[in-house]
């Protein structure tokens, strides 16, 4: 009788034993290559704005330094490449995100097909691969799930009055677009940053795994 209580306390004890599981390490990655990648890409687009001989950034836009022929275009479209990989490794991550990945994806294209005065074709693929990646990294924000969620919400509306600002903008002859693009970028790369932060916390915080025992 003592026996038969003995192991029905100590089966139902440990049924509830919780032993943590190991953090998901492509979440993990996928946080902190969010976090670095954009503060590595600014480095190298300051950079290649330095040794571009007449480059002028209040005017020019980044995708200037990649066009055929500029000193540091490679390097650019590198800097480029690594945002987008931050971004579908954190889109594939944990779970399923979309408009994250969607933003990934164009900026892939975008770093592929560069500027070119000599082929309107590949200017207008990269405007518009450009183009979606900017509307993808402003609605992105919105769909994450996060305990702190209203940080990089808040970072998203700051984007969406960016995108406004431009709108308007257009049809007044404003000339200073280099510096309008770097507004919303670095917005844009602090969204990432947030989101790849919360990402990071998830992941190093995933749930105690349940070891269920049938007391046998």
């Amino acid at each position: 009788m003592m026996a038969t209580v003995l192991k029905t306390v100590i089966g139902a004890s440990l049924s509830r034993v919780q032993i943590p599981a190991p953090p998901p390490i492509a979440g993990s990655i996928a946080g902190w290559l969010g976090l670095v990648a954009p503060p590595i890409a600014v480095l190298i687009v300051t950079f290649a704005g330095l040794v571009t001989p007449g480059y002028d950034p209040v005017t020019r836009t980044v995708s200037r330094l990649a066009e055929p022929g500029r000193p540091a275009a490679l390097e650019v479209a590198l800097a480029v490449y690594l945002v987008a990989f931050a971004l579908l490794m954190l889109a594939f991550s944990k779970r399923p995100r979309g408009l994250l990945a969607v933003a990934g994806v164009a900026l892939v294209v975008a770093a592929s097909v560069h500027l070119d005065p000599a082929s309107a074709g590949a200017t207008m693929v990269h405007r518009v691969a450009s183009g979606v990646a900017m509307l993808a990294l402003t609605a992105a924000p919105f769909g994450f799930a996060a305990a702190h969620a209203r940080y990089s919400r808040a970072l998203g509306v700051t984007m969406i009055g960016l995108l406004v600002i431009g709108a308007v903008l257009v049809p007044t002859g404003f000339s200073a677009w280099g510096l309008w693009e770097r507004a919303f970028l670095l917005v844009a790369m602090a969204s990432v940053m947030v989101m790849s932060r919360f990402s990071a916390d998830e992941a190093m915080r995933a749930p105690a795994a349940i070891v269920s025992r049938s007391g046998s």
